[in-house]
């Protein structure tokens, strides 16, 4: 995970598992990438991740790649 990304900064870390985004179970980066899509740079979104064995949510504000 690049230091600096949104994903990075919202506190995503190299081995977390996406499990849903804002709610909508994904299965893989392109269902991931499709929600995201949907959304424009500044939004807030929800991410459930499971790290480590524990499920989590953790909000990511969206935001252009630097």
């Amino acid at each position: 995970m690049d230091e600096g990304t949104p994903a990075y900064i919202g506190g995503l870390k190299a081995k977390d598992y996406v499990m849903s985004i804002d709610g909508t179970i994904v299965k893989s980066m392109d269902e991931l990438n499709a929600i995201k899509n949907t959304h424009k740079i500044g939004d807030k979104v929800v991410l459930k991740i499971e790290r480590d064995g524990k499920e989590m949510d953790i909000t990511i504000t969206l935001s252009q790649m630097p």
